[in-house]
Parts: structure tokens; C-alpha cells; sequence
């Protein structure tokens, strides 16, 4: 997409607007919504915006927020921290840092998302940090029961927070199943893509049945 200067353009309120404006576009009533990490966490703020809209929702690696308000005024910090870096020392300097964590330390493929993802735009993903930080983000722990359509929730053995957290998650929503992709970090498509496919299938063929 296009990546804006204007930093209201990548706030929560903003791309729920615009994931709305492209199904009103294409005329789509109904949807089966899914997102990967900061993608999970704006489907699930659309689910919440827009419940009548949706039909399923598939989340891997997501979070409902940070509840604390000093760990979400800490996380707000960091990450407008590291999109001043972005916008100082460039995309690759920070893709070594971010592709360093060790959330992505069962990745195979570092070199080639390193390739892929130095073609970002710095203004996109600094906004895309400091706008849309999960600190930012409102915590939605207290209203995922109003949640009331099939929910797969995706997360890897290796990953432990987020695991934690959708174990969590699971206890509060109402039609969710919870999958662990063994020996897999937080990038549970890209590590193993044939098993998560197949995951996404089976539940979409569920639903059809």
C-alpha cells in the first residue's frame, strides 16, 4: 500500500476504517478476516468494530492488548524509539535488529525476509511502529466473549509469550480453537507453511460443512 506521512493514517481507528472502505468497495457483506502479529491484532480490533461483518477470523500471533497502563507507556516508548532508528540508520539496520530477537530465532529464512522486507518504505514502517504500537492499542481482554463467530487461533511451541497469551485469549472467547504448530517461533506461516495451510483449510472446510 501506499505508506502516508500523516501518522493518523496507521493509527488502529484508521486501518479499521480502511480495511471497512475495501470490503464496502468490492461489495463483500460477509468476511473471514485474518492476520498475522500486528495483522492480528487489527483483525481483531475489525472483528470488535464490526462483529456483523464477520464470519470468521483467523489469528496467528496475535495479542487483545496490553493491559497495564506503565508496560503499555513503556512499549509506546520503545517503539517510538526504534522508528526514530528506522528513520536514522535506514531499513537494513533495522531489520538486523528486529530479525535479532529472539522471536524470530527458529526463522530458516533470515536472509531471504531480510531481501524482501528491505524493499519497505522507512516512512511506512516508522509510522507503522509509532502509530500502531501495541501500547497504543486499546486492550480488548474484557470483551473478547463478545465474540460470536469461529475463531482459529494460531501460535508457535517456540514462541512462549504469545502462546501464553492465546491460551489466555482462548479461555474468553466463545467459538475459538487454539492450535500449537510444534517446533515453530511466531512466524508459524513462514516455518511451516504445508502444516499451516492445511490448519487454514481445515477450519474453512468445517465451516462450509
Amino acid at each position: 500500500t501506499d505508506s502516508p506521512v500523516n501518522g493518523d493514517e496507521y493509527t488502529c481507528t484508521s486501518i479499521v476504517r480502511h480495511i471497512n472502505s475495501i470490503i464496502e468497495h468490492f461489495g463483500m457483506k460477509k468476511i473471514v478476516i485474518a492476520g498475522y502479529s500486528m495483522g492480528a491484532r487489527a483483525s481483531l480490533s475489525y472483528s470488535l468494530k464490526h462483529p456483523d461483518k464477520i464470519i470468521a477470523a483467523i489469528l496467528e500471533s496475535g495479542t487483545a492488548g496490553i493491559e497495564e497502563f506503565e508496560a503499555k507507556k513503556e512499549r509506546v516508548e520503545h517503539d517510538l524509539l526504534l522508528a526514530e532508528q528506522i528513520k536514522n540508520n535506514g531499513i537494513e539496520a533495522f531489520l538486523e535488529y528486529w530479525l535479532n530477537q529472539p522471536l524470530f530465532n527458529s526463522l530458516n529464512e533470515i536472509n531471504s525476509i531480510k531481501e524482501t522486507r528491505s524493499n519497505n518504505n522507512v516512512v511506512g514502517l516508522a509510522n507503522s511502529l509509532s502509530a500502531f504500537s501495541t501500547g497504543l492499542m486499546n486492550s480488548y481482554w474484557n470483551d473478547l466473549h463478545k465474540l460470536n463467530f469461529p475463531i482459529l487461533l494460531i501460535t508457535g511451541e517456540l514462541d512462549l509469550k504469545f502462546t501464553n497469551l492465546n491460551k489466555r485469549m482462548l479461555q474468553l472467547m466463545n467459538q475459538a480453537q487454539h492450535v500449537i504448530i510444534p517446533e515453530t517461533g511466531h512466524n508459524t506461516h513462514l516455518e511451516k507453511p504445508e502444516l499451516f495451510t492445511n490448519l487454514v483449510l481445515e477450519f474453512l472446510n468445517k465451516m462450509k460443512r
